[in-house]
């Protein structure tokens, strides 16, 4: 934990600024907290997510970039949907999706849904590749190593 701690300080001080916002998003849920007896954070998007303020000095922090990163997500699969393909989606599972598109339209799909998946209203883009074909989901890992 010690050594940790020594890890977490030394980040801090490289990146001011994102201390400085992680400072920032608790204060503002621990302000909340104390008006409306729970803490509370609204999402880039929109969405209300509660927080437990005072549990941990990450927790608002981490609703912030996680939920986010949800609603991304989220709104991809909602694109995908829109554009006709959603029947391709296996499931969603943290920050992917699994599709499972027809042999021989992966070519001509993969790059649809990339483009589908990439959200251009960040100021910097989040960009996604595809990978596949596979013949089970595995194989995306094991092309990793």
């Amino acid at each position: 934990v010690k050594e940790m701690v020594t890890y977490l300080h030394r980040i801090d001080e490289q990146f001011p600024r994102a201390k400085a916002w992680k400072d920032e998003v608790t204060a503002l849920a621990e302000e909340r907290e104390k008006q409306d007896g729970y803490g509370w954070l609204e999402l880039p998007y929109g969405r209300v997510a509660s927080v437990e303020a005072g549990k941990a000095y990450t927790t608002a922090a981490n609703t912030m970039i996680q939920g986010h990163g949800s609603d991304v997500n989220k709104l991809a699969n909602l694109r995908i949907e829109q554009a006709g393909y959603g029947d391709f989606i296996v499931f969603p599972m943290h920050d992917e999706n699994l599709l499972e598109i027809p042999a021989g339209e992966g070519k001509h799909i993969a790059p649809i849904i990339a483009e589908l998946m990439t959200d251009y209203r960040l100021t910097v883009p989040l960009l996604t590749d595809v990978t596949g074909p596979l013949k089970r989901w595995g194989e995306a890992q094991e092309k990793e190593q």
